[in-house]
């Protein structure tokens, strides 16, 4: 599952989430479109914050629900 199908389910505005979270609008747009592929820790922490998530989890969903693989090769 990726952020913007999780604000879909839980019927959240991009728009919502910015002003629930301290985060410009534009920022949270290009976050969950994608196009931004940095995220400061601190836009992070306000996000997972307002979505009542971790900032692990958020960042699964900012992979699109991919599974982190910590034993590369």
């Amino acid at each position: 599952m990726t952020l913007k199908q999780l604000l879909n389910e839980n019927k959240i505005s991009m728009y919502k989430l910015a002003k629930k979270a301290g985060v410009g609008q534009s920022t949270v747009h290009e976050i969950v479109s994608g196009k931004r592929k940095r995220i400061s820790l601190a836009s992070a922490i306000k996000i997972a914050d307002a979505l009542n998530i971790t900032v692990e989890t958020l960042f699964d969903y900012l992979k699109g629900g991919e599974e982190i693989n910590e034993n590369k090769n």
